[in-house]
């Protein structure tokens, strides 16, 4: 098995790829989608010596007078928005910082050391947050992501390798619950 990890939209075909990961709504109409997670919620988290210091954000535009940690696609290059949810809506901050990371494991290791806020998936930071590392925020803006899809061409439904290792995810899901 060979894993490619990137945050492009890429054509599998082209690539020479069987399946790919992808949140729910990046996937092209032509191929097979197999959901694995429900609807991922999102978190902004940062660490209590920062909060202790700048304050705690009372509202998503309270995010302009605070140090936030973007994320940059790395196919892209463009930062990735910090959208919320109010009522039936849903809208973006165009949050400012001084600092950028295009992994998330780096964006959240700047948030540890009190460099700034976080916008993330929660449960990538629930560890954090259960230990007292990190500090949940405006949690009442937050909304969710689509979750996460196994995807495919339609001509692959029958192939024997995709067929197990689509098995063994639903197994390994379904033993977390």
């Amino acid at each position: 098995m060979e894993l490619s990890l990137t945050d492009a939209l890429s054509d599998i075909l082209g690539e020479e790829l069987h399946a790919g990961f992808r949140l729910g709504d990046r996937i092209a109409q032509d191929m097979v989608a197999v959901r694995l997670t429900p609807p991922l919620p999102l978190a902004v988290v940062a660490c209590p010596e920062y909060l202790a210091v700048h304050g705690v954000p009372e509202t998503p535009r309270n995010l302009l007078d605070h140090n936030c940690i973007r994320y940059r696609f790395q196919s892209s290059g463009r930062i990735a928005p910090w959208s919320f949810r109010a009522k039936d809506d849903e809208y973006s901050v165009d949050v400012q910082g001084n600092l950028i990371s295009n992994t998330l494991p780096a964006s959240v290791d700047l948030a540890k050391k009190a460099l700034g806020l976080v916008y993330t998936f929660r449960d990538y930071v629930a560890d954090d947050i259960d230990l007292g590392v990190l500090s949940p925020i405006l949690e009442k803006h937050l909304g969710t992501t689509p979750g996460i899809f196994l995807y495919f061409p339609r001509e692959y439904r029958s192939m024997m390798p995709l067929r197990l290792f689509m098995d063994h995810l639903s197994a390994s899901s379904e033993s977390r619950l």
